[in-house]
């Protein structure tokens, strides 16, 4: 403990209570961001602690529910090639056991695009796009999201890019569920319900463009429009073919 002097009007006395009152200010420093610390990692915490997944079977998903390509051979009925799920609230949650590195960062990028789900499967089929093209060389989703000026909430100057690069699985935010699941089925799918060509790998939106309407690379082109299913406002979301 540092033992605090009564300051005098003397040089060298108001030097010596001068020192005290910045290591005073040190000390709070530290007792802040030790408080800090610790109340974030309370709330990592008790966020995994919330995330308590619905049942979960592999098998029963295979013939009604998820379309996974490891389970299946012939189309799903009521999972018709090329159609958005609309109600996903009628899917489980997937176990966290059941998400790996990559569909974890896959979940990552699409929530950090939107939290609409019906907008998540399309940015999700053009992260996997890309990784299927090994486009810009890239081959894994943690390549293709963390690729350069890709997606912007991962851009290397950005703000937001530690906090998505770093939220866990077990997050309780909402919206966050929905990303995982959506993730999950657009990595495991066999390719049938891919809403767009393999080589529809841009996106973007015009809401959030700033300075312009579109992005220079989407100069006269036309967009191209998902399968059947999906109804998106390409305001929010447009989606292009064929850029090298």
């Amino acid at each position: 403990m540092f033992r605090l002097l009564r300051p005098n009007r003397t040089l060298g006395q108001t030097s010596t209570s001068s020192s005290l009152r910045v290591v005073r200010r040190y000390l709070v420093s530290i007792s802040l961001v030790i408080v800090v610390s610790s109340s974030l990692a309370f709330r990592a915490g008790t966020a995994s602690a919330a995330f308590t997944p619905m049942p979960f079977d592999r098998e029963s998903l295979a013939v009604g529910v998820l379309p996974m390509a490891t389970h299946q051979t012939e189309p799903i009925a009521g999972f018709a090639t090329g159609t958005a799920i609309v109600e996903w609230s009628n899917i489980p949650d997937v176990p966290l056991s059941e998400i790996d590195d990559e569909t974890l960062w896959l979940a990552r990028c699409i929530f950090s695009e939107t939290k609409d789900p019906e907008e998540m499967e399309l940015v999700g089929w053009v992260v996997r796009n890309r990784v299927e093209t090994r486009y810009r060389g890239q081959s894994t989703y943690k390549g293709v999201i963390l690729d350069p000026f890709q997606f912007s909430a991962f851009n290397p100057t950005t703000p937001t890019l530690f906090f998505y690069s770093a939220l866990p699985a077990g997050a309780d935010l909402p919206g966050w569920r929905d990303a995982l699941r959506i993730a999950y089925i657009v990595k495991t799918d066999d390719g049938r319900r891919r809403p767009f060509s393999i080589q529809t790998r841009h996106f973007y939106s015009e809401l959030s463009m700033v300075g312009r309407r579109h992005p220079v690379w989407a100069s006269g082109l036309q967009p191209v429009s998902p399968h059947k299913g999906f109804s998106i406002d390409d305001r929010r979301f447009r989606f292009y073919e064929g850029i090298s």
